[in-house]
């Protein structure tokens, strides 16, 4: 009985005392885990760097591009070209981050904002010559009603929207300005005026609104004035007409040597085109200077009435 009682004894120590061994390894354990979370922690918080504003300007801008990229594939045009271009600036953000970590200075960031003005220009473009081509295909279908065989407009316009998918978009601007000027070829003299009139009359109002400032000032005095002084109101707005048909006569004088220049410098323009556009604003010019020439004589005889008005008083007195 009694060699019972002490194996018992001695089981019971030896469970006590691996028991005591187990806990004291778990215990380490679980402080050493807890001691390498809080230095995975600590460094952590140590690496984290804020970026400059610089940069959070540029990933800004880098967004920005992707939301330009998905409203060109939004309306079915082809990104491959404007998505590298975005990819080589977004790369050289990288780079100039890279290179400014290792060197602990603020990012030299001249590389990506020329990139990024790549990417601007084409991502432009590319909007740009699509409504282009749009709106020639509307001028196209316009132009039927006075040309029967546009086959060769057709081409070229065929040729547009190839280079369009091709992603050639300057070679497309250059091609809608060909078919527009084969348009004016095909189409017969009298329409052809009426197109290059517009033309011209489009100028004459962009200057109209350029200077509008100045011609408001020109109407508003005269009528302020008109109750007070009849003949001098007459002889300032005789004035103000000659001086506005002056200015449109310029404006056409500057196409006939832009047509000049597109015909003889550039030959862009072919000879018919030429021939028409210079003709039309030479008949322009002329009927103009005929007006200006009636104004000039009723300013001159109200100088003249003027004149004699002011001898009489003095005979008067």
């Amino acid at each position: 009985m009694c060699g019972f009682m002490k194996k018992l004894i001695s089981l019971l120590l030896l469970i006590f005392i691996l028991g005591v061994v187990f806990s004291s390894t778990v215990f380490d354990v679980v402080r050493f885990a807890g001691n390498d979370l809080q230095q995975d922690v600590n460094a952590g918080a140590a690496n984290k760097v804020i970026e400059p504003q610089i940069v959070l300007n540029a990933r800004a801008d880098i967004v920005a591009g992707e939301l330009v990229i998905k409203k060109i594939a939004d309306v079915n045009l082809p990104t491959e070209r404007v998505s590298d271009l975005l990819l080589i600036a977004k790369n050289s953000l990288d780079e100039a981050i890279s290179i400014a970590v290792v060197k602990k200075s603020i990012p030299e960031l001249s590389s990506f904002k020329q990139r990024m003005n790549d990417f601007t220009t084409v991502s432009q473009l590319v909007f740009t010559a699509h409504d282009e081509l749009l709106a020639l295909r509307e001028r196209i279908d316009k132009a039927r009603t006075d040309v029967k065989d546009l086959s060769s407009v057709e081409t070229i316009y065929s040729s547009a929207e190839k280079e369009l998918i091709d992603q050639r978009f300057e070679r497309v601007m250059d091609l809608i300005q060909k078919a527009d000027d084969k348009i004016i070829e095909l189409t017969s003299l009298g329409t052809r005026a009426e197109v290059i009139y517009d033309a011209a009359a489009s100028n004459i109002r962009n200057i109209v609104m350029t200077y509008w400032k100045e011609i408001s000032l020109a109407i508003l005095i005269p009528f302020i004035m008109f109750l007070v002084f009849r003949i001098k109101i007459r002889r300032m707005r005789l004035h103000a007409k000659i001086n506005s048909l002056t200015i449109e006569k310029n404006v056409l004088l500057e196409e006939i040597k832009k047509a000049q220049n597109a015909y003889f410098v550039k030959g862009t323009i072919p000879d018919s085109v030429y021939t028409t556009k210079v003709n039309v604003f030479s008949e322009m010019i002329r009927d103009i200077a005929k007006e200006i020439s009636l104004l000039k004589e009723q300013e001159e005889k109200i100088n003249t009435k003027k004149a004699i008005n002011i001898a009489k008083k003095k005979q008067k007195k």
